[in-house]
């Protein structure tokens, strides 16, 4: 097999293998198939870059036993003139099993944001149909594949790798048993950035996933789209955000007061549904959190 290269990344990405002959290449055409799946982990790595290192980390603890494959494969339509094939396929991301999310609220936001895209999982596979096209240059006889259709596997993917960390207890940080503390974080070099940032912080994501017990997964996805960390009524550090692709229906708020030490969360889940944590009841939250939870139409 010749050299692989990567003559352009966007949504369509393009792979040319040199040195494979003149023969018009079929959807089934084992040296495209592999190139489907070569453009699928370039793309992939080329997202795990731009990631924070604990998100990093998540996600490679789970890829790493991650199978890639492109089944039920067809030809959708063929140009014998220029030897060129349009390929359908479903390409999947075959997980380990106890990387499948179990809890209730956790799947259902998968749904929420992935069905509307074509991806759903099915078991450990995450399925998604993509396009690629297969042909041969008229010079060297390169055969040159383009695939679109495969980032919402991808994404599908990523949710799952971080949801099974949380949702199964599998440990990513060597200080992953140092207690917690408010007074340890830096919280002035934090705000004004995204909110979700500050859960990239082991000190701050630990004391939240003790205060939220199997809720974190959740919480962490509906803050994943986070307005700016902010200051309000003197040591409070207060942010917000919302699910992906999901704002007013899947949001959640989190308080901290500096002072005290003591941590406080608000979930709003489907639309309908609110979960405190860090109080006995909703009347006890911090004023920012109290106003929230009204505002979303929240009853004391």
């Amino acid at each position: 097999m010749g050299a692989i290269t990567n003559v352009g990344i966007s949504m369509s990405v393009l792979l040319v293998l040199t040195g494979c002959g003149n023969k018009t290449p079929s959807c089934t055409d084992p040296a495209a198939v592999d190139l489907v799946k070569t453009i699928y982990q370039q793309s992939f790595d080329k997202e795990l870059s731009a990631m924070s290192d604990e998100r990093k980390q998540r996600v490679q603890y789970t890829a790493k036993d991650t199978k890639i494959s492109v089944e039920s494969i067809r030809t959708a339509s063929a140009d014998d003139a220029v030897g060129k094939r349009t390929c359908e396929a479903q390409l999947i991301a075959t997980v380990p099993a106890d990387a499948v999310p179990t809890i209730p609220e956790l799947k259902n936001q998968l749904r929420s944001i992935y069905d509307a895209q074509g991806v759903s999982m099915d078991g450990t596979a995450i399925k998604g149909q993509v396009t690629y096209t297969a042909q041969r240059t008229e010079d060297k006889g390169e055969l040159m594949v383009s695939l679109v259709g495969h980032m919402p596997v991808m994404s599908y993917f990523h949710d799952v790798a971080m949801f099974r960390v949380w949702d199964k207890g599998v440990p990513t940080t060597p200080d992953a048993t140092t207690k917690p503390s408010a007074s340890s974080v830096n919280w002035s070099s934090l705000l004004g950035q995204s909110a979700s940032v500050a859960l990239s912080d082991a000190t701050v994501s630990g004391q939240f996933k003790a205060l939220l017990g199997d809720k974190y997964p959740v919480f962490q996805t509906n803050m994943e789209v986070a307005g700016e960390l902010h200051a309000e009524d003197g040591n409070l550090i207060v942010g917000s955000g919302n699910a992906p692709h999901d704002g007013g229906t899947n949001e959640a708020m989190f308080a901290v007061n500096t002072a005290t030490g003591k941590y406080y969360a608000v979930l709003f889940t489907d639309g309908k549904s609110f979960n405190s944590f860090g109080v006995a009841n909703m009347r006890e939250l911090p004023a920012p959190l109290l106003q929230w939870f009204q505002n979303k139409g929240g009853k004391l």
